[in-house]
């Protein structure tokens, strides 16, 4: 199994920490970096979102293109700003009420099948839902800072009742 142990990195002060595309199985390891304030781990093969719990500063968390079925371990990360778990196998938002100043969620080519669980999410200005399997916009009212809620790809008709008309939503060209 390869870690973040396995990469030998010694500087553990690090703002920024790119770690894309290294085969990763695993995050173990990632706990030691507690300064890191950007995290890409994209196009890796991690499972589980594990040892996040003491990175506090982290703003950005990229973890796209993995293995990962459940969003987890992420609710103590209450300064992040942009999280990109796009391309996994997440088939339902949760775990994710805490995360206050999120503004920017990408949850693209899943498994996801209803909107949820976003009702905390206030300063959250872009929702991409792209690629799965939607059917319904719903529970996007509450969000009164969503500026853009993409839902290409998704088996929603394009005529929708009771929404608000302040965030554009965009569908399939």
């Amino acid at each position: 199994m390869n870690t973040i142990n396995d990469l030998n990195i010694k500087d553990y002060f690090l703002k920024k920490l790119d770690l894309s595309g290294k085969k990763l199985d695993s995050m173990q390891g990632i706990e030691k970096f507690k300064d890191v304030e950007f995290l890409y781990l994209g196009g890796n093969n991690i499972r589980k979102i594990e040892g996040l719990e003491e990175l506090k500063n982290i703003q950005e968390l990229e973890l796209d293109f993995n293995c990962i079925e459940y969003i987890e371990n992420i609710q103590n990360l209450t300064k992040l700003k942009i999280l990109d778990l796009s391309g996994n196998k997440i088939n339902k938002i949760k775990n994710i009420s805490t995360l206050l100043n999120l503004e920017y969620l990408d949850l693209s080519e899943n498994k996801i099948s209803k909107i949820e669980n976003l009702n905390y999410l206030s300063m959250l200005n872009t929702l991409n839902l792209e690629h799965n399997k939607i059917e319904k916009i719903e529970n996007v009212n509450e969000l009164d800072n969503l500026e853009f809620l993409i839902v290409t790809g998704n088996p929603i008709p394009k005529y929708i009742e009771n929404i608000k008309d302040s965030f554009q939503i965009i569908f399939d060209d």
